[in-house]
């Protein structure tokens, strides 16, 4: 393979760091959509437990309502029969002793009552909260569907894309002598998209720092190797400077 002239080297990293501004952009992009997907799905699994927690808690309180229904009304009962029961006792032991047994009874009835109350009140209130997450839910897997929905075409868009860039990318990569391109990688790591940096006037048009006469005569010269002392860039001469150097 012919080795290629710096002029050639020079429009290969100039095409690369367009290449990967593009992959930068895209890649960008898919991460925002994926990032928003993940979040709704986090938000879904986070108020589908809370349902579940609810409706599990619903269940309990329902069960426990029945219970003290129940309770209430056995005890109802027994105070009926306890009450034809202390009818045949005569005189007035037999009146105390009916007294003490309703009074006790009573008591019992009535916190039997206030406990079943509770239970039914502790019903609603879970009923309401049940009511309040699956309107949550149900809302979120709107957004989420939706935004799906919405982002599935592009997603696809960027995945072909990413591909063929990618492709492009290690097509045009390959073009470079090895060091070169692991130099180019390093500064890519750092500046997706932005690694390569004009030189003109004697400065970096990327950071806009002066470059030393003797680092801005290598860059004329087509050293490839050079990097900006200020932000590390690769350096390329823009070809306005060429045309000066031409021109000279």
């Amino acid at each position: 393979m012919a080795k290629k002239s710096n002029a050639d080297v020079n429009q290969l990293l100039r095409e690369l760091c367009d290449i990967d501004a593009k992959i930068f952009v895209a890649s960008k992009r898919k991460k925002e959509i994926e990032r928003a997907t993940a979040d709704y799905e986090a938000q879904l699994e986070i108020q589908r437990t809370k349902l579940q927690e609810a409706e599990d808690a619903a269940k309990e309180g329902n069960l426990q309502q029945v219970l003290e229904e129940q309770r209430l009304k056995d005890e109802q009962i027994a105070m009926v029969q306890r009450r034809k029961q202390l009818t045949t006792v005569g005189g007035a032991k037999g009146a105390k002793l009916m007294e003490r047994e309703l009074d006790t009874a009573t008591k019992t009835i009535q916190a039997m009552e206030e406990r079943a109350m509770k239970a039914i009140e502790d019903a609603d209130e879970l009923e309401e909260k049940l009511a309040t997450l699956r309107d949550a839910v149900s809302e979120i897997e709107q957004h989420h569907n939706a935004h799906v929905d919405e982002t599935k075409d592009e997603l696809g868009e960027l995945n072909s894309t990413l591909e063929k860039d990618t492709k492009e990318r290690d097509k045009v990569l390959n073009g470079l002598d090895d060091r070169l391109q692991r130099l180019y990688n390093r500064v890519a790591g750092r500046y997706p998209g932005d690694a390569v940096a004009f030189a003109s006037k004697g400065s970096c048009r990327s950071c806009y720092r002066s470059l030393p006469p003797q680092t801005y005569n290598q860059v004329l010269a087509g050293n490839l190797l050079i990097q900006c002392p200020g932000c590390q860039r690769l350096i390329v001469a823009s070809p306005e400077a060429l045309a000066e150097v031409s021109a000279a």
